[in-house]
């Protein structure tokens, strides 16, 4: 069953963000890179114009997934523990409401107090940790996701500079550029349209 579970948010994504699922990043990708290709190979004056711009959009893609991954690691190792910490916490406060009639016959309430903020101290320590360290991780997500855009877009204009600044130039660029932008934005709402369904 976990590994299941596992297998569905690894390639799907999590059931409350599917963004973070590999097969939508891979897509992205595959559309970005076949985007940039369709739209550039013909027009630049490089022979692998279009080979490059792809090239450029898959190496984004493969610098930032171990990325990713390397930080998800760190960051569900410290949720583990944030959830065994606050397993604790929930433990002696149960104990204490428990025995609470004990603990006031026999003025103990300082005692519980100490144990039940040593307790608690440990669940913010914890929490200020995972949340030191998560929001590189969301950064690379967001920018996994939504940044391919970017990326697609500027190695199409960095090919694109190589035609010139001739008025026939600029009509080139405008007949690649202008549609590209296009198809990125149609395919980055229809995916996001899709996870948010899911």
């Amino acid at each position: 069953d976990l590994a299941l579970q596992f297998l569905f948010e690894f390639f799907l994504g999590g059931i409350l963000d599917p963004r973070s699922g590999i097969l939508v990043n891979v897509i992205l990708v595959i559309g970005y890179a076949s985007a940039v290709y369709s739209f550039t190979d013909d027009v630049t004056q490089d022979r692998y114009g279009g080979i490059k711009g792809a090239f450029l959009c898959v190496t984004f893609f493969i610098i930032l997934q171990p990325l990713s991954r390397k930080l998800g690691l760190v960051v569900s190792g410290l949720q583990e523990k944030q959830q065994l910490q606050e397993s604790m916490f929930r433990v002696a406060h149960t104990r204490t409401r428990t025995f609470s009639e004990s603990i006031c016959f026999y003025q103990g309430h300082e005692t519980e107090h100490q144990l039940l903020s040593r307790s608690f101290e440990k669940v913010l320590t914890n929490f200020r940790s995972l949340a030191l360290r998560k929001w590189p991780f969301d950064f690379v997500q967001i920018f996994l996701f939504f940044g391919g855009q970017g990326v697609a877009a500027t190695v199409t204009g960095w090919l694109l500079s190589g035609l010139g600044y001739s008025e026939q130039a600029q009509k080139q660029r405008d007949d690649a550029f202008n549609p590209l932008f296009f198809v990125l934005c149609d395919l980055m709402m229809t995916l996001t349209q899709i996870t948010m369904q899911a």
